[in-house]
């Protein structure tokens, strides 16, 4: 009975989450044409030359930055991305770990492997 009091609010949340994530790469698209296309590209790359490596989605916008994607004007639309290649079955959740960046003070996030 609770997990029905809880499942709308779920919902809610997924379809903010996506909203927003859509969002930032909509906004990434107008101020660089394409962008979003081109980041998924690269995804399917990386995930192809680091076949089973884990990886965070971090690494990818590091070595995307390194051969000359231009970053998006927000980093979460590198989450639309992500979310488009879990849909493909491209790459899956293998768990969770501290991230990297200094500015997100080890907060924890996904980690990935390649399907």
């Amino acid at each position: 009975m609770q997990l029905d009091l809880i499942s709308p609010e779920v919902s809610v949340s997924r379809v903010l989450r996506d909203v927003g994530m859509q969002r930032a790469a909509d906004h990434a698209d107008r101020v660089e044409e394409g962008w979003s296309d081109r980041a998924h590209g690269f995804l399917v790359d990386y995930v192809a030359a680091n076949r089973g490596r884990a990886f965070m989605a971090e690494d990818i916008r590091a070595s995307a930055e390194s051969e000359g994607l231009p970053p998006p004007p927000d980093n979460r639309a590198w989450g639309s991305v992500v979310s488009r290649a879990v849909r493909a079955s491209i790459i899956k959740r293998m768990g969770y770990g501290a991230q990297k960046s200094v500015t997100c003070h080890c907060s924890p996030k996904s980690i990935w492997v390649a399907r």
